[in-house]
């Protein structure tokens, strides 16, 4: 019986689910081990002194209760046959030993309700830690996907979901870079719908948003997946295509055509043109404003050659463009600040007229 509690004391040491305890609670039960170690010992003396050397060598050992039965079994047997060698009366060790029991086996019992709050205090702490392990990243999991809704609504555009101007900008000089780098070639669309202000004027603001909804969805579905596309202003959309000019004309047609194709909303069928400018990524490029100056200089002779057409950029024209346009603000000033002056003016009688 003492060999197997031997072996199953030992067994519980080894065994890989052993709790750790801190160093005061290992004070206690070494005090509850010198107190058992005591009450087992004063019916006999000359035993105390090698039965509390042999429990401070065995003290790792007896923070488990099978031990602890086994060293109280042994104590009161041998307190039991020392009795009786020495010639004690049979009564007398009858109730040594059962004093003996009683006092070994309370404590054991202490011995083991502390164990029992000390697993269940390990336990409740491994909990805590878990909970707020587990807390911990759900804050961080809302934190991020709250952060990456606003990143999302930052760079968007609310009313269609495409990239806005600033997306559209951040990539077209990320473009940029690669083109001076690797030589990739792309190209920018601007889109201008032709006259959408006289819809807003006449079927009004929400009408015109449901207009704008529409041709992003049309617009859309002419990208391919390397393509980008961004509403730039008000009526305004850019498309970024990582291709070569003839393809990017190839793309611009078929945009002209989805996006010119009557809309029915609400019972009411408009017609819609758009005007598209063509600029494709040259040398000179040096930043996002630059390509689009090119890319709306482009637009704008669309809109001069007819509109509902689309224009490939001329520097040429361009400059003829910029020439009319510094003329037309030159006229201007002019007439606001009277440098007009009449060099000739013919003078012309009507007279009546001769039946």
């Amino acid at each position: 019986m003492l060999a197997l509690l031997l072996a199953l004391a030992a067994r519980r040491l080894l065994s890989h689910s052993r709790p750790h305890f801190t160093s005061w609670q290992s004070l206690i039960e070494y005090g509850i081990a010198l107190a058992a170690a005591f009450i087992l010992t004063w019916p006999q003396a000359r035993l105390a002194l090698p039965w509390l050397v042999m429990m401070a060598c065995l003290f790792p050992l007896i923070l488990h209760g099978y031990l602890m039965v086994a060293i109280v079994a042994t104590a009161s047997l041998s307190g039991l046959a020392f009795n009786v060698f020495a010639g004690t009366a049979a009564s007398v060790c009858v109730s040594q030993f059962v004093v003996t029991m009683f006092a070994g086996s309370l404590a054991i019992l202490l011995s083991e309700v502390l164990r029992i709050h000390q697993v269940a205090t390990r336990k409740a702490q491994l909990n805590q830690r878990r909970f707020n392990a587990i807390a911990h990243v759900t804050h961080i999991s809302h934190r991020k996907e709250y952060e990456t809704h606003l990143k999302y609504q930052a760079l968007h555009d609310p009313l269609t979901g495409l990239a806005n101007r600033r997306y559209m900008l951040q990539s077209i000089a990320e473009s940029i870079n690669l083109f001076h780098t690797t030589q990739q070639q792309f190209v920018v669309l601007f889109c201008d719908l032709d006259f959408f202000k006289y819809i807003n004027d006449v079927h009004g603001h929400e009408f015109g948003d449901k207009c704008l909804r529409e041709i992003a969805l049309r617009l859309r579905a002419q990208l391919d997946a390397n393509d980008f596309a961004a509403r730039f202003g008000s009526d305004e959309f850019v498309v970024l295509v990582n291709a070569s000019l003839a393809d990017a004309m190839a793309k611009a047609q078929a945009l002209l055509q989805a996006l010119s194709a009557p809309l029915a909303i609400d019972d009411i069928v408009v017609k819609i043109s758009v005007s598209i400018g063509i600029a494709r990524m040259r040398a000179n490029h040096h930043n996002p404003s630059d390509l689009m100056h090119d890319a709306n200089a482009a637009m704008y002779q669309a809109k001069e050659r007819g509109r509902n057409r689309i224009e490939i950029f001329d520097a040429l024209l361009n400059d003829i463009s910029t020439r009319r346009a510094q003329l037309d603000a030159a006229l201007h000033f002019a007439l606001e600040r009277n440098e007009f002056s009449i060099l000739y003016q013919p003078s012309a009688a009507i007279g009546a007229s001769k039946h």
